[in-house]
C-alpha cells in the first residue's frame, strides 16, 4: 500500500512539473513586446510602432508618450513623426508594463527642401522625369503625375531634380515594378522607392551626389553603390540582396547602413555604421 502511494505521489509531481513547463512555454510564445526597439527617421518622416500580444484590457489602457516632443511626437495609435534632429525615447505603457523604443532623427538635406523656380527648370530633368512617370504608370504604378508636388519631387534653384520619392511617408507599395533607372538625374541627392515589392532592379550609377537612399522592402537582389561615394544613409533591409559591397563608401564621413540580418557586408571601414533589421 505504501509503495502504491509513493508511486502515485511521484506521478502527480511529474504531472505538475510537465504542466508548469507547458505553461511557461505558452507564456513565452505570447509575451507582450514592442515591434521595434530602435528607429531611425529623417525630419518629416514617420513610422508606426505597435505592441504585440496584449490582452483586450491592456490594449484599452495603452498610452504612448515621447520623452522629447520637439524631436518626435507619437499619436494614440503609435504613429511616430520626426520633427527635429536629435534623440528621444518613445514609451508605451499599460498598467505596470512599459515598452520603449529609442528614436534617432536625422536632419533633412537642405538642398532637397528648395522650392523650384518654374522659369529656371531645365527641360532635361523635367522631360526625363515625365518619361519615367509615364512608363511607370503605364505599368500600373500609382506615382504622382504633378511634377510640382513637393511631397514627391523637389528641385534646386537651377531647376535640377534633387529629391525623388516614389512612395509615401508610410513606405506604401505604389505598384512600381521592374528595373528602375534614375541615373540620368545627376543632381539627385535623395531617392526613396521603399515598399515597392515589385521593383527587381535599381540603377543609380549616375546619381553621384546621392546622399540618402531608401530601397528597403523591395524585390531588388543586387545594388551597386560604387559610384555613390557621397552616400550618408542607406536603407536596404527587407530585400533579396545577399551581398553588398560598400568599399566605395565612408571616405567622406560617417555612413549609416540599415541592412538585413543575413546580408553580407563587404568592404566596410571605420566610418561605416551598420544596423541590422
Amino acid at each position: 500500500m505504501k509503495k502504491l502511494m509513493k508511486v502515485t505521489a511521484i506521478v502527480m509531481v511529474m504531472a505538475l512539473v510537465l504542466t508548469g513547463l507547458g505553461k511557461t512555454s505558452a507564456d513565452a510564445a505570447g509575451k507582450a513586446k514592442i515591434n521595434k526597439k530602435s528607429l531611425n527617421l529623417t525630419v518629416g518622416k514617420s513610422a508606426t510602432l505597435k505592441v504585440k500580444n496584449l490582452t483586450k484590457k491592456q490594449k484599452k489602457k495603452l498610452k504612448w508618450s515621447s520623452s522629447k516632443k520637439k524631436v518626435a511626437t507619437v499619436s494614440k495609435k503609435g504613429k511616430v513623426v520626426a520633427k527635429k534632429a536629435g534623440k528621444t525615447t518613445i514609451t508605451a505603457k499599460t498598467g505596470k508594463k512599459k515598452f520603449t523604443c529609442k528614436v534617432v532623427v536625422a536632419a533633412k538635406n537642405n538642398a532637397a527642401q528648395v522650392t523650384p523656380k518654374p522659369a529656371n527648370k531645365t527641360l532635361s530633368d523635367r522631360e526625363n522625369l515625365q518619361k519615367l512617370i509615364a512608363s511607370l504608370r503605364a505599368n500600373g504604378a500609382l506615382v504622382e503625375e504633378n511634377l510640382n508636388d513637393p511631397n514627391r519631387y523637389k528641385w534646386n534653384d537651377a531647376g535640377r531634380l534633387v529629391s525623388l520619392e516614389l512612395t509615401d511617408d508610410e513606405g506604401s507599395d505604389f505598384k512600381v515594378k521592374g528595373n528602375i533607372d534614375t541615373s540620368c538625374f545627376t543632381e539627385l541627392e535623395y531617392l526613396s522607392v521603399e515598399g515597392n515589392v515589385g521593383i527587381t532592379g535599381l540603377n543609380i550609377s549616375g546619381n553621384t551626389k546621392l546622399k540618402s537612399l531608401y530601397c528597403n522592402n523591395t524585390g531588388i537582389s543586387s545594388l551597386d553603390v560604387s559610384k555613390n561615394t557621397e552616400l550618408k544613409s542607406l536603407m536596404c533591409f527587407g530585400t533579396n540582396i545577399k551581398t553588398l559591397d560598400v568599399s566605395a563608401l565612408g571616405k567622406n564621413g560617417e555612413v549609416i547602413i540599415y541592412a538585413g540580418k543575413n546580408m553580407t557586408i563587404i568592404g566596410a571601414n571605420a566610418n561605416i555604421r551598420i544596423s541590422r533589421f
